[in-house]
């Protein structure tokens, strides 16, 4: 890939700034495969351009949107699923704003339906666009009326989007903004969302995201389990082994699932 080594600074620096140790919220335990972490607002790329990005995380230089905010990432096993630009009405302790509160509520809600994503082969993750709200959705049974809603994609989370797609350095891998939309979003989170599941609750193969560069990671992820453990279930410690053990390269492209929305995803597939 021409721009590879870009792509590897980039992701370097998105993940430069640590998920704040206190924001963690949850263990990657069996039923804690979902976490919630806080990413300072400048790793949202406004500050490639800055020479200082400790002050550039106050909004001194880059003169960007939201540039030292906080956003709220939801994570999987470790890895960035996609993180959440706008609070939506979510709010901390102290009655402030919160991406991280948001973050959290949809880590919360994922770990408790883990249980019945173990107990239904059938159980899924759907998107549903009615009244300008596009919304994420879990059900356990294909047009089961027993539905519960996940995360709605705001236009702050948009916004994040369409900024990033354009970046020099990501655009090659990413849709153009002006096809990204509420509802493409939410079908590359729901994708993401099922492959992961699938893999590490259902165990079987990923397929909705394999078209796409950070998806073969995904299921390079797969195979490599399903090598140390060729048959019945992969435990926790087997995926953050393999996962640990990932080229620089594969675990950029890897972490480009929670930054874009990729240009060879297909959201028919879900």
């Amino acid at each position: 890939m021409r721009n590879m080594r870009s792509i590897i600074k980039v992701v370097l620096l998105f993940l430069m700034l640590p998920l704040c140790t206190p924001a963690i919220h949850g263990q990657m335990s069996h039923m804690k495969m979902y976490q919630a972490g806080a990413i300072d607002g400048c790793t949202d790329f406004h500050c490639l351009k800055c020479n200082d990005r400790n002050s550039c995380s106050r909004g001194e230089h880059c003169n960007m949107p939201n540039c030292g905010h906080i956003h709220g990432a939801v994570l999987c096993h470790g890895g960035i699923l996609f993180y959440l630009r706008n609070p939506n009405g979510y709010k901390d302790e102290s009655g402030k704003p919160s991406c991280l509160a948001r973050a959290i509520n949809v880590a919360d809600q994922l770990n408790e339906y883990l249980k019945m994503m173990e107990s239904h082969d059938n159980c899924h993750f759907s998107v549903v666009d009615e009244h300008q709200t596009v919304t994420i959705w879990f059900a356990m049974m294909m047009g089961s009326g027993h539905r519960h809603k996940v995360v709605s994609v705001t236009s702050g989370d948009l916004q994040g989007y369409k900024y990033r797609s354009n970046l020099p350095d990501l655009s090659e891998e990413a849709l153009p903004a002006n096809r990204i939309t509420k509802k493409l979003v939410a079908q590359w989170w729901a994708s993401n969302l099922t492959d992961h599941f699938r893999m590490m609750v259902l165990n079987k193969a990923p397929h909705l995201t394999t078209d796409t560069n950070c998806g073969k990671v995904l299921l390079k992820i797969w195979e490599k389990a399903r090598v140390i453990v060729p048959s019945g279930k992969i435990k926790m410690n087997v995926w953050t082994q393999v996962v640990e053990h990932l080229s620089s390269d594969d675990r950029a492209l890897l972490y480009l699932a929670s930054q874009i929305v990729p240009k060879n995803f297909d959201p028919n597939l879900l």
